[in-house]
């Protein structure tokens, strides 16, 4: 049907966009004796403004409790910022670099499962991870609330923990994290961007906890899997790993040593984002489920940052604004002497930062 409306791919659009704001209708006509597919009709899209007088019953009982509920969330103010900090609305941050509200939310997930652990019978994390696509809302400037954190980890996957992960798993898994990445100019060494390329998954790009060091080639060979998780090219883009001051990889090298307990949301554990998926990894690891969600590990560390006093600036500490903390670092391997000497100081410098933290 020519006026049919469809994506820039010519796929037919039945229902969108997301947060249930709109409702799918879709009306096919088929051959009776093939079951072939004939038409579609072009009532079939996104139904909007449908005219409906709402049910009586179901907006006293459903609607009007719910949104009181949610008014009272955002009543509940736990603290500010005196910065924006890009979550999901600017998506070439957080699923692209380092970002102050990406390590918050990394951050949180490492306190809660270090402080849930134990009560699961599981050993401590030695670091944690969450996916930039899992961060769903910004952090404005101004008040920030219970339902600001709902709005920013919204999906209700619960913190976990993977036991034993193998430091070659682990750069495997950091390449998967940063193969989507590319560089907008390449004049300028370090501008990291959302990849332009068919079918990339750019929210896969990992935001660290507290205490690991990343450095990454951007313009090194990425790590490409098929749909299915298989390896189509090795990646070469991990320089470094140091977790706790112990290197991991260095050089591109993984040093041998023990191994590693990850805790990140169950959604990465159980394979979203092919990030542990056991396709391209050494093996299939389970996990522990620590009985949390994201959404209460930001609450509670928000809230534990702050001391309970509404009034703390999320963007007043340093590891949380919008200057880079030295987390995760995408550079060019062999840059002038000028620009070697600076990324010296600038890496040193996020050493000496959160050595005063």
């Amino acid at each position: 049907v020519a006026d049919y409306p469809t994506t820039d791919a010519g796929t037919p659009i039945v229902t969108g966009p997301g947060s249930y704001t709109t409702l799918g209708r879709v009306t096919l006509e088929f051959d009776a004796a093939t079951g072939d597919l004939l038409g579609i009709d072009t009532s079939s899209n996104p139904q909007e403004n449908l005219g409906f007088a709402a049910d009586a019953g179901i907006q006293s009982d459903v609607v009007d409790p719910v949104t009181a509920f949610v008014d009272g969330l955002s009543s509940q103010v736990i603290a500010t910022s005196s910065q924006l900090l890009p979550g999901n609305e600017d998506r070439d941050v957080i699923r692209a670099e380092e970002a102050g509200l990406g390590n918050l939310v990394a951050d949180g997930i490492f306190k809660a499962a270090n402080d849930n652990a134990g009560d699961f019978g599981v050993d401590a994390p030695d670091l944690a991870f969450v996916n930039g696509g899992g961060i769903r809302d910004n952090v404005e400037i101004g008040d920030f609330s219970v339902l600001n954190t709902f709005d920013i980890s919204p999906f209700g996957n619960v913190v976990s923990l993977i036991e034993d992960v193998t430091r070659e798993d682990l750069k495997m898994i950091f390449e998967n994290a940063y193969s989507q990445t590319v560089d907008g100019d390449p004049t300028r060494g370090v501008d990291p961007d959302q990849s332009t390329l068919p079918g990339a998954d750019t929210g896969r790009f990992l935001h660290v906890s507290e205490g690991v060091e990343i450095l990454y080639d951007i313009f090194a060979t990425p790590l490409l899997l098929d749909d299915d998780g298989n390896i189509l090219q090795l990646g070469e883009r991990i320089v470094d790993i140091i977790i706790n001051g112990v290197p991991i990889v260095v050089d591109g090298t993984v040093i041998a040593g023990d191994t590693l307990d990850i805790a990140t949301l169950d959604f990465l554990a159980g394979g979203g984002n092919q990030i542990f998926n056991p396709n391209y990894l050494s093996q299939d690891y389970a996990f522990t489920r620590l009985g949390l969600t994201g959404q209460v590990a930001l609450q509670s560390y928000v809230q534990y940052l702050s001391g309970g006093n509404a009034s703390f600036d999320i963007a007043s500490d340093a590891r949380y604004d919008n200057t880079p903390d030295g987390r995760i670092v995408a550079f060019v391997p062999t840059p002038t002497a000028a620009a070697a000497g600076l990324m010296g100081l600038l890496l040193v410098g996020a050493r000496r930062r959160r050595a005063r933290a």
